[in-house]
């Protein structure tokens, strides 16, 4: 249930609406790469993002791009698109702070998880 004055984070069919993150793929020579690369940005959201969704609550799909096909903001993952919110990111900090708002339930700062255990 979304609360007062937010949009329902669920589609019409009562589905979690997920989060749409671009991330850099790995080298894989002349062949496409599923993985996610390794660029340091792409995987500190990578890891909020699994964290976010411990307990579900933060649906995520990743998709590779490889910044050398790609246009517009894709050419500089990572990516963060929010279909609910209709908010793209491109700044690292920004994505960080805007999970952190969105999805509650699991804080990333270890102040506010002590207090949740307590």
């Amino acid at each position: 249930m979304a609360a007062k004055g937010q949009k329902s984070r669920n589609d019409a069919e009562g589905k979690p609406t997920k989060i749409q993150f671009y991330a850099k793929a790995a080298r894989a020579g002349n062949k496409r790469e599923e993985r996610v690369g390794d660029c340091p940005f792409c995987q500190r959201i990578y890891m909020i993002l699994c964290l976010k969704n411990a307990k579900g609550t933060c649906p995520f799909d990743v998709y590779t791009v490889n910044p050398k096909l790609e246009s517009g903001a894709l050419r500089t993952p990572p990516v963060l698109r929010d279909p609910v919110s209709e908010r793209e990111f491109t700044d690292v900090s920004e994505m960080a702070d805007y999970l952190e708002q969105v999805f509650t339930d699991i804080p990333l700062k270890a102040e506010e998880a002590r207090k949740q255990t307590q």
